[in-house]
């Protein structure tokens, strides 16, 4: 096992069943993680899509899965990148420090499928602590990104027979943000309005009111009363039923506060942050709160609604995630298992009927993500590819800032608008409310799919 440091980061390293795996991740003396690894990846050759309705042709895929380091052997030792390596697209602006990469090779060999050759390439890059360029449409928090991220090839094989055209990989975090160890950390997941208007119309008050925590998101649930497993990103999925707009847009992970107190949002100054989607205002910008940016943009993004942050060479793409609290060694959840089901909800929904409640005062979360992805249409023998999560995440630790703080060097406009619009306040705004029972796994923001 490795240490090692860069740029603010300390973390240590191994390749071990489960790829390369970090452990005690921290930050400038801040912990971020005890456990980061791709549990598992699968390619399948599912069945044609079924565009009127029916069973989902994944069930019936002819499929295998792969844990990294075990299934398909590592080319080399991880190697070091040079500082100032970087993601893809728009996120390659964000300053790397420091980064290591491993790459994997097999053969698919799926009984009456083409033996395509898969690549896999591992990448972790560590981004500087730094609020240029924004990591939020505020342009307000410092934070450094961290990017885990994986990008598969698959090279057609010589036989006569139809390709692997479905590519998934599984990403786990045990994540642990407060300074007194596992057990004391929160979460949130929220759905972003597309506009937000400075001024909301009231009744009571003439001329409008300033906006609420509530009509800022379209959905919420901060913080996380009980496990979840959410949808995400429907880019796949789409094509056969159309957008959906019941996803989530983002996860967020901080620690418990000894007050009870709450961090802000949009804000939470000492967080976790993961965004794979943004509202449409988010990249236009709205004076005088918003900045914007291409970075919050996504794909095929318009003013209307925002896109996905995804590599636009795979656009074919779902994201389901899942937050638990479980996953102490001898569950089926522990990190040495790098558990994986098919499908992914799986894994959770097998082991538990309901979804366990989540104490006020914190606990052990584990944060987990799948990522699907399909072929394009018309590329069943060209080679196909491209890479996961090319988004990050970011981690902030700073204070929440106060009324008349002048030792920081965010804007007081900030803590006033925190203050005026309740935005450390709670908030559930779903599908189900909080007293529900039995509790649903799959919880999703208000309002009809469309």
């Amino acid at each position: 096992m490795a240490e090692r440091f860069f740029g603010g980061w300390e973390f240590r390293d191994r390749l071990d069943d489960g790829g390369l795996i970090l452990d005690s991740v921290w930050h400038r003396d801040y912990p971020l993680a005890s456990d980061i690894r791709f549990p598992r990846v699968w390619v399948a050759a599912p069945p044609p899509r079924i565009r009127s309705g029916g069973p989902d042709p994944l069930l019936k895929a002819k499929k295998r899965a792969f844990v990294l380091g075990k299934d398909m052997l590592a080319k080399s030792a991880p190697y070091e990148l040079v500082r100032g390596g970087q993601s893809i697209g728009d996120f390659a602006l964000y300053p790397v420090v420091g980064g290591l990469g491993v790459d994997y090779e097999a053969e698919i060999a799926i009984p009456g499928v083409r033996n395509d050759v898969l690549t896999v390439s591992q990448r972790y890059l560590f981004g500087a602590y730094s609020k240029h360029p924004a990591h939020e449409p505020g342009s307000v928090l410092r934070a450094a990104r961290f990017f885990p991220l994986l990008e598969f090839r698959l090279k057609p094989g010589k036989e006569n027979l139809p390709g692997p055209s479905y590519f998934r990989a599984d990403l786990r975090f045990d994540l642990a943000l407060h300074r007194k160890g596992d057990g004391h950390d929160l979460g949130g997941v929220f759905r972003d309005e597309e506009h937000v208007s400075l001024s909301i119309a009231d009744e009571n008050i003439h001329g409008g009111r300033p906006p609420l925590l509530q009509d800022v998101f379209a959905g919420a649930e901060k913080p996380l009363h009980h496990d979840l497993i959410g949808p995400g990103l429907r880019e796949r999925t789409k094509r056969d039923t159309g957008p959906d707009l019941q996803t989530w847009d983002n996860y967020h992970h901080f620690p418990s506060a000894d007050d009870g107190s709450l961090p802000s949002s949009p804000g939470a100054f000492h967080c976790f942050h993961t965004h794979w989607r943004w509202g449409a205002v988010s990249a236009k910008g709205m004076f005088p709160v918003l900045t914007g940016g291409r970075q919050f943009a996504g794909l095929n993004w318009t003013e209307e609604l925002g896109g996905p942050l995804i590599d636009p060479r795979i656009p074919d793409q779902d994201l389901t995630f899942a937050v638990t609290t479980d996953s102490r060694h001898g569950t089926p959840l522990e990190a040495s298992a790098n558990p994986s089901e098919w499908p992914f909800a799986d894994l959770f929904t097998r082991w538990r009927a309901e979804p366990a409640p989540i104490k006020k005062d914190g606990a052990k979360i584990t944060f987990w993500i799948s990522v699907e992805v399909s072929r394009p249409d018309g590329a069943e023998n060209r080679e196909w590819g491209g890479t996961l999560l090319p988004h990050g995440m970011f981690f902030s630790h700073e204070p929440e800032p106060e009324l008349f703080d002048f030792g920081s060097d965010v804007p007081v406009i900030v803590p006033i608008q925190a203050k005026l619009a309740g935005l450390r306040n709670a908030l559930v705004k779903e599908s189900v409310p909080a007293s529900a029972s039995p509790m649903p796994w799959w919880r999703y923001p208000p309002g009809p799919k469309k």
